[in-house]
């Protein structure tokens, strides 16, 4: 198993996470995605009704907003529908003119094609993923070979409903999510993998224990497991009972995903303006889309170079931006609310 696709993951734990490691965010209580919004508009004395999957925002017995499901009502009905399929979102966005992976589209009858693509990619490492996915759920990465595209197609085939896949290329960088919030950029975080770092003296296992403690203080991380793979110890030439130097990273698994026990650290303040403008103009791009969190790949949250929108989602768990691992916490359920007031949107409920 080889993990140089993780480098830039890497240097940004390197750089960002090492020398604050052992300072991680404490999270008394974590409520939740819709919970969060919903207790944000009872503070601000509204009257919250829910019905089945959908809450109702009331101000003065007038409805001015609301969740359905995960879905502010800041998002149109064209909007939620572009942002839920990950093919109408490659078509709108490259119509605009937005950066994007380049690929094609499939069915999941079409593994013959989906392997005619491979073989002339060059080289170029290709990534497949459900179009109607969320979560990272059947996504698989740096897919170089025949073997790996058929085990990534079996595990794409299962999570999709609508038989629809998506086959583009591997772009390299670090997980972005940005939350735009009626045009204004609201924060910016990058999640890496799970990872310890060395103290000269402590094993991986002993490490992994003490990152465990650590996690347990943040209610938002706490609910995710930390899961660790033998093969990418492996890969870095280390097993559970070796002691790193001071200061050096070990990755526990290759997936840069809180539910895989990765973690969330905000860049907001360090974010070149280049990626700030580029999540504005996206959000911008889609009508009837005021609450979005985007996702880029970008080899460097300090530089514009390179960076591609990889995903819009409309219904973007907000705790990325809320409550970060490192780094300020960002008030993005008080500016949902703020836009629900402003604009008594009721589209979307």
């Amino acid at each position: 198993m080889t993990i140089t696709h993780l480098a830039p993951h890497r240097r940004f734990i390197e750089n960002h996470v090492v020398p604050r490691y052992r300072v991680m965010n404490t999270c008394a209580v974590w409520p939740g995605h819709r919970g969060g919004i919903m207790q944000c508009a009872r503070e601000r004395g509204m009257e919250v009704i829910e019905h089945g999957k959908t809450a109702m925002f009331f101000r003065d017995g007038r409805l001015i907003g609301g969740l359905n499901r995960f879905a502010p009502s800041l998002t149109g009905g064209l909007a939620e529908r572009v942002c839920l399929s990950k093919t109408l979102t490659k078509v709108a966005l490259g119509q605009a003119g937005a950066p994007i992976p380049r690929g094609v589209f499939l069915t999941v009858k079409q593994l013959d094609a989906g392997l005619a693509h491979l073989r002339g990619a060059e080289g170029r490492a290709l990534v497949l993923k459900p179009s109607d996915g969320n979560a990272g759920r059947g996504v698989t990465t740096n897919i170089t070979t025949e073997e790996q595209l058929r085990a990534a197609w079996a595990e794409a085939r299962r999570e999709t409903a609508n038989g629809r896949l998506i086959l583009e290329d591997h772009v390299e960088g670090v997980d972005l999510r940005t939350y735009v919030v009626d045009g204004e950029l609201i924060g910016a975080a990058v999640r890496v993998p799970a990872h310890v770092v060395g103290d000269g003296t402590a094993s991986v296992s002993t490490l992994v224990e003490e990152l465990t403690t650590m996690r347990a203080s943040h209610a938002y991380l706490r609910s995710k497991k930390l899961q660790v793979d033998g093969r990418v110890l492996a890969a870095q030439g280390v097993e559970a009972e070796s002691s790193p130097e001071k200061g050096q990273v070990v990755l526990l698994n290759s997936e840069p995903y809180l539910g895989s026990g990765g973690i969330n650290v905000d860049v907001t303040d360090v974010l070149h303006e280049d990626l700030h403008r580029l999540s504005l103009e996206t959000a911008a791009a889609i009508p009837g889309l005021h609450a979005v969190g985007l996702d880029l790949m970008v080899p460097d949250v300090q530089s514009g170079e390179g960076a591609f929108i990889t995903e819009l989602n409309s219904r973007a768990n907000l705790s990325m931006n809320q409550w970060p691992a490192y780094g300020q916490e960002r008030p993005v359920v008080s500016r949902l609310v703020d836009a629900m007031e402003r604009l008594g949107a009721v589209q979307g409920v």
